[in-house]
């Protein structure tokens, strides 16, 4: 794996949550764009290994933007910068979502 040898009996983990950050499948795949259309996205799995609340993640979601897109002024932008994160392993959880308003304009 990427110039990596794997050796007979060394464990490995596998993770789906990065399969969707392929640059050489997936155009701009760090950038969130709510109109991107890409075929093929193992967000929520495959076949019978589909997320059974894939569903209800996309309303969440849905209802989340509606939501934020309700009170938030133009100019409103997320600080990345100042985002923090829980280590959970191997993964990390987001614990905070600092946001600039701006100035409405």
């Amino acid at each position: 794996y990427q110039g990596r040898k794997v050796h007979k009996g060394q464990m490995m983990m596998l993770s789906s949550a990065g399969a969707s950050y392929d640059p050489e499948v997936y155009d701009d795949p760090e950038t969130f764009d709510i109109d991107r259309d890409q075929p093929g996205l193992l967000t929520f799995g495959l076949g019978p290994h589909y997320c059974l609340g894939a569903n209800l993640a996309r309303a969440e979601l849905r209802n989340i933007i509606d939501a934020a897109l309700d009170f938030l002024p133009p100019g409103a932008r997320v600080l990345h910068d100042q985002i923090e994160t829980q280590d959970l392993g191997m993964f990390d959880r987001k614990t905070n979502c600092p946001v600039d308003f701006g100035n409405g304009s």
